[in-house]
């Protein structure tokens, strides 16, 4: 596993990923947390603001999670279709991880801003 991880950045690295957030996603939607607190489920200024802002959130966020995880399982079979050189791979692989972190957050936020206002 870790020879494939380190010659085939680009296969693995979002399928790692997509597995890490689906099953994150999978816990949320399962387990939420009750109230807001500072060790698990979605958390922003945005998110805490309340309860039903909080609520809100994580099944929000536990949602995108699942759908974000399978597109990034499926983002991996570019590696196995085109080829790079190592540092390509790696720099593809990382950007993608904070591409969809980042959409992640801001369809959230945005998200929320829709249904409770500023």
């Amino acid at each position: 596993m870790i020879e494939k991880l380190t010659t085939e950045p680009l296969s693995s690295i979002p399928m790692i990923f997509g597995i890490v957030i689906v099953i994150a996603g999978l816990i949320l939607l399962v387990l939420p947390p009750k109230k807001p607190n500072y060790i698990y489920g979605y958390r922003t200024k945005r998110s805490m603001k309340d309860l039903q802002h909080w609520k809100f959130a994580q099944q929000y966020s536990a949602k995108l999670m699942l759908l974000f995880g399978l597109a990034s399982m499926s983002f991996s079979s570019v590696g196995f279709i085109f080829s790079f050189s190592l540092g390509v791979e790696l720099t593809i692989g990382i950007l993608w991880i904070i591409l969809l972190s980042f959409l992640l957050i801001l369809r959230v936020e945005k998200a929320i801003v829709n249904k409770f206002g500023e």
